[in-house]
């Protein structure tokens, strides 16, 4: 992206399944726009489904304060058009200013994780003039590169089987992998070479997509692809695992808090620091619980961990048992004291 933007244009359309590459493509705009230190006079971030598109155009066409460019963000970028009058009238007035931009300013439509509204004349328009970017999630050999060069940015070296085990537990979303190589290299101490038995001796946790799936399973009340999921997570420490479930509950609790105070699902997402998709994922989940249904629940997992610990009972039976209550529709715990931390 650097390379693309050694001449910044002033509109750009950044779009694709991967965010973590979005995200940083922003940050090289940021670096190649924005003065130091003038950051804030010149830098403005909209969502798409609330925005004016007036007051868009307006502080696009104004010049940047004490810096060569001013720099406009406007996420959720596939909400702007539509089928109605007014939407197809925002989107007509964003196209009329991308025909005619403002040199000083770089306007960049961002549409991460979701699916871009491919007939749209202001993608199409952009599509043409060469000012569209797709970041697709990374697989094969494309993938292990890029892991090669954030150690190698670390000042490290990776064996080609650390990489091969490190896919195996980190999936393949950038931000999982990068979150669990950062630990690696923190782990790897002075070494300068990462083999397999740093990944291992690293590997404390459950794969985030794992234990995401787990929790979705859950959420979704399918208790047969739940137990499936759990399956596969063999080996692995049941505190561990139970200790996932609770994470993701409680970001599910915070989500529908959201929802009440009618926070925007890509407002939620900087705040809790998911894609987009996985908020959606969230989102529908909690249509299937109460909230005295998901209070409950973590009361119930808190006194999983109290029982893991002192019962005599099978671990994998405990987590199976676990996870059809959880999943059991309509079922609401009883009350009981209130939660302890859950690992």
């Amino acid at each position: 992206m650097s390379e693309a933007l050694k001449k910044v244009k002033p509109v750009y359309y950044l779009y694709g399944e991967e965010d973590y590459l979005i995200e940083e493509a922003l940050k090289t705009v940021k670096k190649l726009t924005l003065t130091k230190g003038f950051e804030s006079l010149n830098y403005q971030v909209y969502e798409a489904g609330t925005l004016e598109t007036s007051k868009v155009i307006e502080a696009a066409r104004t010049l940047p304060a004490f810096s060569g460019m001013r720099l406009i963000i406007v996420k959720g970028a596939e909400d702007i058009g539509g089928k109605k009058e007014e939407e197809r009238k925002r989107e007509e007035e964003f196209l009329e200013y991308a025909k005619s931009p403002c040199p000083s300013t770089c306007l960049v439509f961002v549409s991460a994780g979701r699916k871009v509204a491919w007939a749209s004349p202001l993608f199409r328009h952009l599509k043409t003039v060469n000012c569209t970017k797709e970041y697709k999630t990374l697989t094969g050999e494309e993938l292990k590169g890029w892991v090669e060069d954030y150690v190698k940015k670390n000042n490290r070296d990776i064996t080609a089987g650390a990489v091969e085990k490190l896919m195996t537990f980190a999936g393949k979303k950038l931000r999982d992998i990068k979150g669990e190589l950062d630990k690696i290299i923190t782990f790897a101490g002075e070494k300068n070479r990462i083999d397999e038995e740093d990944v291992t001796g690293c590997a404390i946790s459950i794969a985030d997509s794992t234990a995401f799936n787990l929790a979705d399973a859950i959420w979704r009340k399918d208790a047969a692809g739940a137990l499936q999921i759990l399956s596969q997570l063999e080996g692995e420490e049941p505190l561990k695992i139970l200790g996932a479930i609770a994470w993701h509950l409680r970001i599910l609790i915070k989500v529908k808090e959201y929802q009440k105070k009618g926070i925007e699902p890509y407002k939620m997402s900087g705040l809790l620091r998911k894609s987009p998709r996985d908020i959606g994922c969230y989102i529908k989940g909690g249509r299937n619980f109460s909230q005295e249904e998901l209070l409950s629940s973590l009361v119930r997992l808190s006194r999983a961990d109290i029982e893991f610990k002192s019962s005599r009972l099978s671990h994998g039976f405990m987590l199976s048992r676990l996870i059809i209550e959880l999943c059991a529709k309509g079922r609401a715990f009883p009350a009981g004291p209130a939660p302890v931390p859950v690992p």
